[in-house]
């Protein structure tokens, strides 16, 4: 159908808004026909922190596979709990989701992290952890490679 304004005497602004007009309606149409997107959902297994982390530590991976690159790891900790000083060769996106949080790294002033506060930091940086008084800590950790985790002897604490 050929709409009385779209004619070809028409201005060609008024064209121009007809055909992007009828462009829009083609495309939402077929996007109200396209299939929802999948929904999934996790529900992480916990187990123990690696063996130099003090007991109470509890793991689970939340997404992909810490053998490969892209994971995600959910760390929970006890109130009042220590994390000792290591280091991951993968660079990590820190995210608090509960609690709060003391992160020191090697040569920088520690972040005090409140829930939703994130830390970026790149690989093979020396770092430890303090869940404080008053609330145990969730932490969402994404590593961009392979996980591991090296303790460090002496330094930040």
């Amino acid at each position: 159908m050929i709409l009385p304004f779209a004619r070809r005497g028409a201005p060609a602004v008024a064209r121009f808004a007809i055909s992007l007009l009828s462009s829009l309606s083609l495309f939402s149409s077929s996007a109200l026909r396209a299939e929802p997107p999948a929904v999934t959902s996790t529900h992480p297994s916990w187990a123990p922190c690696l063996p130099f982390v003090p007991k109470g530590c509890e793991v689970a991976v939340l997404r992909g596979d810490p053998n490969r690159t892209g994971s995600q790891v959910l760390y929970r900790m006890p109130a009042n709990f220590a994390v000792p000083s290591h280091w991951h060769t993968s660079a990590e996106r820190t995210v608090l989701v509960s609690g709060k949080l003391r992160l020191k790294y090697d040569g920088s002033a520690p972040e005090i992290l409140a829930p939703g506060d994130s830390v970026e930091s790149p690989g093979k940086m020396p770092h430890a952890a303090f869940c404080f008084k008053g609330a145990p800590c969730v932490v969402l950790v994404e590593y961009s490679l392979p996980f591991d985790a090296v303790p460090v002897a002496s330094g930040t604490k």
